[in-house]
């Protein structure tokens, strides 16, 4: 995958698992010092076996063994812009938990990627983007990772295998 490459992965969790994880959501994302915050949900005991599916498909489309760095539900009503930030891992994945036809997706510096409810992101964490204002306002919970290669090295016979 290089640097701009995007991949959408398309009805990543039952009906069922989506309600599921915006319920349990709304238990672990707090509102601190004016911003929503949620702490990382890699091992939380609702999403740990959701968080490792979503890695094993996610390690298929891009072809590398990842390692999931970080995760987390990022959660927004549409009256304030996160601004253009990237993240410092190999790549990235935001699935659309809870979106409507207005705040469905992902704005890059170039364009807007329209991705809808129940899929997901994936793309090089070097790339600048951002959760643009939107109107009318609504919630919008999405669930995203940070991944790392994992690099395995072998020297054999003075050549580098990767």
């Amino acid at each position: 995958m290089n640097i701009f490459d995007l991949f959408i992965i398309k009805n990543v969790f039952s009906e069922y698992k989506r309600k599921k994880m915006i319920q349990n959501s709304k238990k672990i994302i707090k509102l601190k010092k004016g911003k929503w915050f949620c702490p990382d949900i890699t091992k939380h005991k609702n999403y740990k076996k959701l968080v490792e599916e979503l890695a094993l498909n996610t390690a298929k489309i891009v072809k590398f063994n990842l390692k999931i760095k970080n995760s987390w539900i990022a959660y927004s009503t549409g009256e304030k812009e996160i601004g253009f930030h990237n993240h410092n891992s190999d790549y990235s994945l935001v699935y659309y938990m809870q979106t409507k036809p207005n705040n469905s997706g992902t704005m890059f510096k170039n364009n807007f990627i329209k991705v809808d409810q129940n899929n997901a992101l994936i793309f090089n964490s070097k790339l600048y983007h951002k959760v643009p204002k939107y109107f009318p306002k609504s919630d919008r919970r999405t669930l995203v990772l940070e991944y790392n290669n994992i690099w395995i090295y072998l020297t054999i016979i003075g050549i580098l295998v990767v």
